[in-house]
């Protein structure tokens, strides 16, 4: 696991970069004392799996700001946030995006970090679950199946809506058919549509939303059943 510390405190970053080297999990350390810096290592192709974030920097902006910024160019990248000032910030973190695997308080715990980094771990293993779609004509499109949005049944097709495309992949089948295929996460909210629960930003009384503010319908025949599945689904993973 390749890691970034962005922490202004020299002293931090040391003790972190300690605490990092004693868990197996970890792989690569690379301390940054700026977020400006990060950000400019990641835009220039840098790749990281977790972030560790400190959040009261002497800018502007703190590092839950700069970590949505990040969140844009590398959305795939975990952040664990670090800080002194938890009745400052601990309602903040929730309020920008983030991959967010959670927050430490200073001085940093071994075992909470250990947790956390494992955390990330099943998270990233996740990632890599990949779904295989036959685009027809011979063509094979493999769509990792935590960027999968939302999926709609479209007469013999099936268009499957990803985070990073602006188009959905036309796929020749049926709904129910690709449901066999897809991990538990993804639920029927509609008989033409199905769902990833991890993308869901809130339910309404008729409609999903997603966390990229698509408003998916629910039909009557599922309004409670999408609601319990819901439920269920986020207690067995919290």
């Amino acid at each position: 696991m390749n890691i970034a510390l962005c922490d202004d405190d020299s002293i931090a970053i040391e003790y972190l970069s300690s605490l990092c080297r004693e868990i197996s999990l970890t792989s690569t350390i690379t301390p940054y004392n700026s977020p400006i810096n990060l950000l400019t290592d990641i835009q220039a192709g840098s790749v990281f799996d977790v972030i560790i974030m400190d959040i009261d920097f002497e800018t502007e902006k703190n590092g839950i700001d700069y970590s949505e910024e990040i969140y844009r160019l590398a959305p795939s990248v975990r952040t664990i946030y670090i800080t002194g000032h938890t009745d400052r910030y601990i309602q903040n973190i929730f309020l920008q995006q983030s991959s967010l695997i959670g927050f430490i308080i200073k001085p940093a715990q071994k075992d909470i970090l250990e947790n956390l980094l494992k955390k990330a771990q099943q998270e990233l293993d996740k990632d890599k679950q990949n779904f295989i779609c036959n685009l027809g004509k011979g063509n094979l499109e493999t769509i990792p199946v935590s960027k999968i949005l939302f999926l709609e049944s479209n007469g013999h097709n099936v268009l499957i809506y990803t985070e990073d495309s602006s188009e959905a992949y036309s796929v020749y089948g049926r709904l129910s058919s690709l449901e066999k295929q897809l991990p538990s996460s993804f639920r029927p909210c509609h008989k033409s549509y199905l769902i990833n629960m991890d993308k869901i930003k809130r339910i309404e009384k008729r409609e999903v939303i997603l966390i990229n503010g698509t408003a998916i319908q629910i039909s009557k025949s599922y309004g409670t059943k999408i609601k319990e599945d819901y439920i269920r689904y986020m207690q067995k993973n919290l």
